[in-house]
């Protein structure tokens, strides 16, 4: 579980930093089948809207669907182990 969501991660920040290259300037967060409350609440929030490149879904000490971020900012998917929602690239400058 932990080399799952932590391979998401990764992958994530792979993501932003090839879409950072080729000029793209936000984000979209997309819900996963199936999802639990956090993804739900998370996807409410934020899906079908554009978020800056850079700036997080959500920072530490936020609180979503119950759960309190306490590991690091939320750039992209994961938000929490196991999470299968992922995010589309947004406007090309």
């Amino acid at each position: 579980m932990i080399a799952r969501s932590e391979s998401a991660r990764a992958y994530t920040e792979g993501e932003l930093l090839a879409w950072e290259e080729a000029g793209i300037e936000s984000k979209e967060w997309l819900l996963s089948p199936d999802p639990c409350p956090i993804c739900q609440t998370m996807a409410d929030e934020f899906e079908g809207k554009q978020v800056p490149l850079r700036q997080p879904f959500k920072k530490i000490g936020d609180v979503v669907g119950g759960m309190e971020i306490d590991y690091a900012d939320v750039d992209g998917p994961p938000i929490h182990p196991n999470c299968h929602c992922n995010m589309t690239a947004g406007v090309v400058l």
